[in-house]
């Protein structure tokens, strides 16, 4: 008995001893799984609750990027994500309110320009109500930039005037500035705004061709042809690889101010670095031959070319000019007049029909011809007047 008591004596005094270190254990693990599982939900919560001042970050990356995209889908869905993003920025609080409801109202013109749907009305309120509590002097000149190229790819004239307003205002960075307010002026219509921007821009960065392209468009436009023979000529300067279209440009300039010698070499010269593009203007080098004196070659070339298409309106109309000029006045009223039923809006058509007539003593008709050509002439330069 005394043995077996001693044994449960030892036993419980074990059992006492055990029991802390036991309850000890027990309350570690349970804290080390506690504060496992309350990491756990942290990095839950880090990973799906977006960072307030990343999600303007990501706005303008996906708003910049969907102005340089384009394939419409992707196009539309970068425009989405900016839109969504700025908007979320706003909701949660983001400090910086101007730059993302600018971004907000941006994002919204390049996803319906994409999408070819006119603002509904709801979009236009909320844009309005955005743009009245945007302070513009206080917004990035970045995200001004990035708005404003957004205006002017998508034709908003009422807010991209606003911005590029307030971006030539700004002095850096002047190159960025003056591009990308020379695009909106341009794509709105105001047209001798642009002029005086791309000068200035020539002049802070003579290397760029971005404003002598966009020179070339307006001269080409209003035929200042003494003005894109000089600008051609940079262009070629600038662009050694990828001149070949301004050089062959430049031949017909000089063929229209009728510098002969000038002519020949550029064209010589386009024969030599660039043949696709002598041979698929053939017209050029007959006009030049035309120019040179060589009727008699060109009109050869002419027979061949309307004998392949009889619908060449450029071969009628250059071949009616030749024929009236061979006093074979007949023969050059029945080509012009197949040129002017395939083109009634070309001046130049219906001026040499009205010569030919003219010549050929049908002098109402010559007047009649006339009178259109100037009109034409009139609405070309009226709508250049911009």
């Amino acid at each position: 008995m005394s043995s077996s008591k001693a044994k449960a004596n030892k036993r419980r005094r074990q059992q006492r001893t055990e029991t802390p270190v036991r309850r000890r254990w027990l309350l570690f693990a349970s804290l080390a799984v506690a504060v496992a599982a309350a990491l756990v939900l942290r990095a839950y919560w880090l990973f799906t609750t977006p960072n307030v001042d990343s999600l303007l970050d990501d706005a303008r990356t996906a708003l910049h990027t969907a102005l340089e995209e384009s394939e419409p889908a992707r196009r539309l869905a970068l425009a989405r994500t900016a839109e969504q993003a700025s908007r979320t920025y706003l909701v949660e609080g983001g400090a910086d309110e101007h730059n993302a409801a600018l971004l907000w109202c941006a994002a919204l013109f390049v996803e319906r320009a994409t999408t070819g749907q006119a603002l509904t009305d709801e979009e236009v309120a909320k844009i309005d109500g955005l743009f009245e509590h945007i302070v513009l002097a206080q917004t990035s000149t970045k995200d001004l930039l990035t708005a404003t190229l957004a205006c002017a790819q998508t034709g908003e004239q009422h807010v991209g005037g606003q911005l590029a307003n307030e971006l030539s205002r700004r002095g850096e960075p002047r190159v960025d500035i003056l591009k990308t307010t020379a695009m909106f002026r341009m794509k709105v219509g105001q047209v001798d705004n642009a002029v005086d921007l791309c000068r200035e821009l020539v002049h802070v960065e003579p290397d760029d061709p971005f404003a002598w392209e966009m020179l070339a468009t307006v001269y080409e436009r209003r035929g200042h042809r003494l003005q894109l023979i000089d600008i051609y000529g940079r262009l070629i300067e600038i662009l050694p690889k990828g001149s070949e279209e301004y050089r062959r440009r430049l031949v017909l300039r000089h063929i229209e101010i009728g510098d002969v010698a000038r002519a020949r070499a550029e064209y010589d010269t386009l024969r030599s670095t660039a043949a696709h593009l002598a041979q698929q203007h053939p017209l050029m080098e007959t006009e030049l031959l035309l120019l040179e004196g060589h009727t008699t070659q060109s009109l050869e070339r002419l027979d061949k070319i309307l004998s392949s298409n009889p619908d060449d309106f450029d071969a009628l109309v250059m071949m009616g000019r030749v024929l009236t000029a061979e006093n074979r006045s007949d023969d050059a009223i029945k080509l012009l007049n197949r040129a002017v039923n395939i083109d009634e809006a070309d001046a130049e058509a219906h001026y040499l029909l009205s010569q030919a007539y003219t010549v050929s003593g049908d002098s109402e008709r010559g007047k009649h011809h006339a009178t259109i050509c100037q009109r034409l002439r009139s609405g070309v330069k009226n709508g250049d007047a911009k």
